[in-house]
């Protein structure tokens, strides 16, 4: 075992036995303390002073470390952006000419453009049929208060708008999933007087 000091001096590393610490560290650590080091009473006390750090060296081996919450699904997560970033969708050009992009951007301008509506904030778009830009579907989380199938319908609208302005197609199908429910954030009073709520509490489809 080296010790440095910081002025890259190397004191001597030998107890006052002559018995050398790296030597005593790496029998200690063994298990394979000889005679001398268990009787001298200058090794037992080195050997005290490395106790604390063994013991946590042994404590730390012996545990399992756990993946912090949400680990595995931010993986996860970037491995399906990196595949996105690699497969494009056919967007509308003249002949001869072709024009593609790639599944990761046309996401990001759906998911932008459903950011813009109030009390709606996307979780994820993504083109479920390979190489098909018109059929999309998308992920939200919801203001609290805000009317379910309205705020979906809200969002197709605005979806099939932004679709016709940026990528020049028109969407046949879009899947709206409510992932979540928030009842914060900078759009929640914008949210209330912006989007429409149900008429009421007794009509199909109150959310």
């Amino acid at each position: 075992m080296a010790i440095n000091h910081p002025d890259g001096h190397q004191p001597d590393s030998r107890l006052p036995c002559g018995r050398d610490l790296g030597t005593l560290h790496e029998h200690l650590t063994a298990g394979t303390l000889d005679a001398h080091e268990q009787a001298c009473p200058g090794c037992r006390q080195a050997a005290d002073a490395f106790a604390p750090a063994l013991q946590a060296v042994v404590s730390l081996a012996t545990q399992r470390p756990e993946p912090p919450a949400g680990f595995v699904e931010s993986v996860m997560a970037r491995i399906r952006a990196d595949i996105r970033r690699t497969r494009y969708l056919a967007l509308p050009a003249g002949s001869p000419s072709t024009l593609t992009i790639t599944e990761h951007a046309a996401s990001a301008i759906m998911s932008g453009a459903a950011d813009t509506i109030p009390g709606v904030t996307s979780r994820g778009c993504r083109f479920p049929a390979p190489r098909d830009p018109t059929h999309v579907a998308i992920s939200i989380s919801l203001h609290y208060g805000l009317h379910a199938a309205t705020a979906a319908d809200h969002v197709r609208t605005t979806l099939r708008k932004a679709a016709r302005t940026h990528l020049g197609i028109r969407l046949r199908q879009i899947d709206v999933s409510i992932d979540d429910v928030h009842t914060h954030g900078p759009d929640a009073t914008r949210a209330r007087s912006s989007t429409p709520t149900a008429p009421s509490p007794r009509m199909p489809g109150w959310c």
